[in-house]
């Protein structure tokens, strides 16, 4: 898929202080060329070209870009984006159809959909009553599976490759 250049954008606004020391002499230091990714338009990727201001401060000789409201900070997909794809991640698509739409890679998509996710925590015991399978798994492997009885809850949810009892009880143990 080749990606078409959209526009090509410079940042009208001037800044009047410096980000770091809050002083005003503050001048023009060229520009710098950002590829912002935009969802795509019948499957196409589109790239929009943004040329942002270059600001040097005589003050603290720190030089910073101006900001704009397309992205965060230090990121290249734009805010519609990541609505586009959180949308279609509700309508229950697959990962790798939405970053054909959207134009980004699968692990883009992942990475955007799962920020704020943390991981679960193991628990601090065991419950009541465990539920244990035995499955054959990949390469024709038994593996061991174990749950909550009772709420079935995942938290406890632990698969060993193989089905020794050393494994299996290491698992086990919290």
């Amino acid at each position: 898929m080749l990606s078409k250049e959209l526009y090509i954008r410079k940042n009208c606004y001037r800044v009047e202080r410096c980000r770091f020391c809050k002083s005003t002499k503050v001048v023009k230091n060229g520009k710098r060329p950002t590829k912002l990714k935009l969802p795509s338009l019948s499957e196409q990727p589109l790239r929009f070209r943004l040329y942002k201001q270059r600001y040097f401060c005589r003050e603290c000789h720190r030089t910073f870009s101006a900001k704009t409201e397309l992205t965060q900070r230090h990121r290249s997909i734009t805010r519609r984006a990541r609505q586009v794809i959180h949308s279609l991640a509700k309508e229950t698509s697959p990962v790798k159809n939405i970053a054909k739409i959207v134009g980004v890679s699968a692990s883009s998509v992942q990475r955007i959909l799962y920020a704020n996710k943390t991981a679960n925590v193991t628990p601090h015991g065991l419950p009541k009553a465990l539920c244990f399978a035995e499955f054959r798994s990949t390469r024709g492997r038994f593996s061991f599976i174990c749950i909550d009885a009772k709420t079935h809850d995942c938290s406890y949810s632990k698969i060993a490759c193989l089905r020794r009892s050393k494994n299996i009880f290491s698992i086990i143990t919290f």
